[in-house]
């Protein structure tokens, strides 16, 4: 790219500077101290570098822009590390391809909560758990609200979008496979003392039908597998 040719350029003038001043070259690894500072100056002059490949259609170049912009705001209007910028910026490039690919670019005024319900479902199907669903709805409602504060949408659908409701301990699973409580089963069965019988019969709880009390001793079971 003509971008990387003109660094390379400066970066052969100023060995061949070097050589005529002290004899020699620089260093082998020399170019990499001056290469960091001209590629930090891109960076704060292009906003991006290395610069991206040129959007092929006018969708993907006002995704690109709308991106952009709400990067840039999300830096100035609330302050956030890139980091955090880069984590809620993750679904507004899905989005805004999406709804762009199903409705002509000069449209975009027209998005609406019907829309945003639609991208849901497609969400949901993909087999998004409830915290990555209520992650999507936090990062769209941002999306929406810089939407509506620079006036590309004239009505702000954000106090619409709720996401599932998550309650304390839910990653928690709430039975096990008998996969997973076989081999618990078997290594609690070799402890014949009163804790070893306790465990097993607290065990023997995920596999009801499999335990049963042996007769005339409270203690003891006995599995029917």
């Amino acid at each position: 790219m003509r971008q990387h040719r003109i660094t390379s350029g400066y970066l052969r003038s100023a060995r061949r500077r070097s050589r005529l001043r002290v004899g020699h070259g620089p260093a082998l690894q020399w170019h990499s101290i001056p290469r960091a500072g001209i590629h930090a100056l891109l960076r704060l002059v292009q906003k991006r570098w290395p610069p991206g490949s040129p959007a092929a259609t006018s969708a993907e170049a006002l995704c690109r822009s709308i991106c952009s912009d709400h990067q840039e705001w999300l830096q100035a209007e609330r302050g956030l590390a890139q980091k955090s910028i880069r984590a809620l910026m993750w679904e507004s490039p899905n989005f805004l391809a999406w709804y762009t690919a199903r409705r002509p670019v000069d449209e975009l005024a027209e998005l609406n909560i019907e829309d945003i319900d639609i991208y849901f479902e497609l969400r949901a199907a993909a087999g998004l758990r409830r915290r990555s669903l209520k992650d999507v709805a936090e990062r769209l409602r941002l999306l929406l609200r810089f939407l509506h504060k620079t006036g590309r949408i004239a009505v702000d659908p954000a106090p619409g979008i709720t996401g599932p409701r998550l309650y304390a301990y839910e990653s928690i699973p709430s039975g096990l496979s008998a996969e997973q409580i076989s081999p618990v089963l078997k290594k609690t069965r070799k402890d014949r003392s009163p804790i070893g019988y306790r465990d097993y019969a607290s065990c023997c709880c995920y596999r009801p039908t499999d335990c049963v009390m042996e007769k005339g001793s409270p203690k003891k079971l006995q599995c029917k597998s």
